[in-house]
């Protein structure tokens, strides 16, 4: 299965997973501030962030599932694990906003 979503702009990045399906997008590299470099890797986080929280999600579920199938203590491990993913999420999302907000290079300018 091929979950491929474009913007208009440049070039693709194709990113493979391993269960079972690739995710195709492309990114905008001359709006993010910072120039080439940290627009490529804004656009690139920006996908991730949204990416990661679409897995999170997806391993709550799980989580739910396995407790409903009586594994209560594997069920506690990958709740366990989602908050641990969800909190890199959330350093995720505050990078971002401080690259959109501008932030300069250390230790340049």
């Amino acid at each position: 299965m091929s979950d491929t979503h474009e913007h208009d702009h440049g070039h693709t990045h194709e990113h493979n997973h391993d269960h079972g399906h690739t995710h195709t997008h492309e990114h905008d590299h001359d709006r993010a501030p910072g120039g080439p470099v940290a627009s490529k890797d804004t656009a690139l986080l920006r996908y991730m962030l949204g990416h990661n929280r679409s897995h999170a999600q997806e391993m709550r579920d799980i989580g739910r599932s396995l407790a409903d199938a009586g594994f209560g203590g594997v069920s506690e491990l990958v709740e366990s694990a989602v908050l641990h993913f969800e909190r890199g999420n959330e350093q995720l999302r505050e990078a971002l906003e401080r690259l959109d907000d501008g932030a300069a290079p250390e230790g340049k300018g």
